[in-house]
C-alpha cells in the first residue's frame, strides 16, 4: 500500500515566489541584452572575417588573372619581336647570299683584265690579257716583255699599259725579277733607274727616290758616249747586279704595276 504525501502552497506562498521572480527578470533581460549584443559582435567579426578573406581570394584571383595576362601580352611581344629580328636576320642573309651570286655571276661574265686580279673567278689571275708573261710579287704586277726597245720607247711602252718600268726596293725584290729573267732566258734588260735630269742623281722613272741599290762592281761610270739608263746584267760574273748603259740602246724590259688595295 503506497502511501501520498500532499503538499498544500497557500497564497501567501505564491505571491512571495512571484516577488522573487520579479526581482531576477533585470538580470534576466540584461543578460539576454548582453548575448544579443555578443552575438551582434560575432556576427560582425564573422562577417568581417568572412568579407577580408572574400576580399583577399578576389584580389587573389584578380593578380592571376592580371598575371596570366600580362605574361601573355610578354610572351606575344616577345614572339612577335623575336619573329620580326629572324626575320629581318634571315631576310639580310638571303640579299647577301644574293648579292653574292650576282656578283659572282657578274664577275664571271666580267672580262679577265691585266690588272693582277682573277677577274672572271676561275682561279687564273691575268690568264691571256697580258701583252707580255706576268708575275704577281707582293702588291706589284710585273710584265717580262722581251722585244727589244731603247729606254724611253719601253717606258713608254710600260705607261701606255697603264704600267711604268719597275723600280727595285730590296734584295728580295731584286731576286724575284732576276730569277725570272733568268727562267725566260732574257739578256740584260731594262728597269726603271735613270739619271736624265741630272747627272750621277739616280731616280726611278717614277720619280722616287732610291732607297735600295745593287750597282755592279765600278757602277754606275757613265762610260763611253754617257751612260743614264739602268740595266739589270743577265751575264757573266755580273748576273743579277746593275749597270748604266746608254738610254739609246736596244733591251729587253721589265714593266711594274701597283696593285690597289681591295
Amino acid at each position: 500500500m503506497t502511501a501520498c504525501v500532499g503538499v498544500v502552497i497557500n497564497d501567501e506562498e505564491l505571491a512571495d515566489a512571484s516577488l522573487d521572480m520579479n526581482m531576477y527578470t533585470p538580470i534576466i533581460d540584461a543578460l539576454i541584452q548582453i548575448d544579443q549584443e555578443l552575438d551582434q559582435e560575432l556576427d560582425q567579426e564573422l562577417d568581417q572575417e568572412l568579407d577580408q578573406e572574400l576580399d583577399q581570394e578576389l584580389d587573389q584571383e584578380l593578380d592571376q588573372e592580371l598575371d596570366q595576362e600580362l605574361d601573355q601580352e610578354l610572351d606575344q611581344e616577345l614572339d612577335q619581336e623575336l619573329d620580326q629580328e629572324l626575320d629581318q636576320e634571315l631576310d639580310q642573309e638571303l640579299d647577301q647570299e644574293l648579292d653574292q651570286e650576282l656578283d659572282q655571276e657578274l664577275d664571271m661574265s666580267a672580262p679577265e683584265e691585266c690588272n693582277g686580279r682573277d677577274d672572271d673567278l676561275d682561279q687564273v689571275v691575268d690568264e691571256g690579257a697580258c701583252p707580255c708573261p706576268s708575275i704577281v710579287y707582293q702588291s706589284s704586277l710585273y710584265l717580262f716583255c722581251d722585244d727589244l726597245k731603247t729606254w724611253r720607247e719601253a717606258r713608254d711602252s710600260c705607261r701606255g699599259m697603264g704600267f711604268d718600268l719597275c723600280s727595285i726596293h730590296s734584295n728580295p725584290e731584286n731576286q724575284v725579277l732576276y730569277n725570272q729573267l733568268s727562267l725566260r732566258e732574257l739578256s740584260d734588260t731594262w728597269i726603271g733607274l735613270n739619271d736624265r735630269d741630272q747627272e750621277e742623281v739616280f731616280m726611278w722613272s717614277n720619280n722616287e727616290e732610291l732607297s735600295y741599290t745593287r750597282w755592279g762592281n765600278g757602277e754606275p761610270n757613265n762610260g763611253g758616249s754617257g751612260e743614264n739608263c739602268g740595266i739589270i746584267l743577265m751575264r757573266g760574273n755580273r748576273r743579277s747586279f746593275w749597270d748604266d748603259r746608254s738610254c739609246l740602246s736596244e733591251y729587253s724590259y721589265i714593266c711594274e704595276y701597283e696593285i690597289p688595295a681591295p
